[in-house]
């Protein structure tokens, strides 16, 4: 009984989590994400007690993966250029299907998840970034120049800030693209020659 409980919570948090994705965590509902599953909203609110409580779980199962997956380019990555660019390609993977930034529309509708998605994100970037670059300047990919610390908080802040729709009008800008070309104007700024080799010879695979 407890193990078929178990089960159907995770699948509740895997449909809401790739409904969230595609749709929006505004425009999906309760009722969307039963119907998708073919329950009662009754049973559903059963498992879930209100829709907030829901996003938070589904929020954290996204942060996770998302962790998980850099954790795993870092492994199999010939290069802190190449994990960059995988990371680019996730970011892609998460933001394709809106025009609106997720973390956006999570501040809207729910501020504190938002906040403490920021938290976690802002913890574990800044750290990730910072490593990326001093291995990167280690192998003579990134300018020496650099300030490792400076530029993984500058590099953050860019990314935040591009999910904000007055800086980047949803418009004129989609938020997969917006990533794509920060990530282009940080290779510019970082690489040196050997880097950038690097860099298009990735480009081009």
């Amino acid at each position: 009984m407890v193990k078929d409980a178990q089960k159907l919570r995770e699948k509740i948090v895997d449909t809401a989590e790739e409904l969230y994705l595609k749709h929006g965590v505004i425009a999906v509902s309760m009722d969307d994400i039963a119907h998708q599953l073919g329950i009662s909203k009754k049973t559903l609110y059963q498992v879930f007690s209100s829709k907030e409580e829901l996003v938070k779980e589904a929020v954290q199962r996204r942060f996770d993966k998302i962790v998980k997956a850099i954790e795993q380019f870092n492994i199999e990555s010939k290069s802190p250029v190449e994990e960059l660019v995988k990371i680019e390609d996730l970011m892609f993977e998460n933001l394709q299907y809106q025009k609106e930034s997720p973390i956006y529309q999570l501040k809207r509708a729910f501020p504190d998840i938002a906040q403490w998605l920021l938290t976690q994100l802002r913890e574990y970037i800044l750290n990730y970034l910072k490593d990326n670059i001093e291995r990167g300047q280690r192998e003579g990919i990134y300018k020496q120049e650099i300030d490792p610390e400076f530029t993984s908080r500058l590099f953050y802040a860019s990314l935040i800030g591009s999910t904000e729709p007055e800086v980047f009008p949803v418009s004129k800008y989609s938020s997969a693209n917006v990533s794509q070309k920060i990530l282009e104007f940080f290779m510019h700024a970082m690489l040196t020659e050997k880097g950038m080799e690097l860099w298009k010879s990735i480009s081009l695979d």
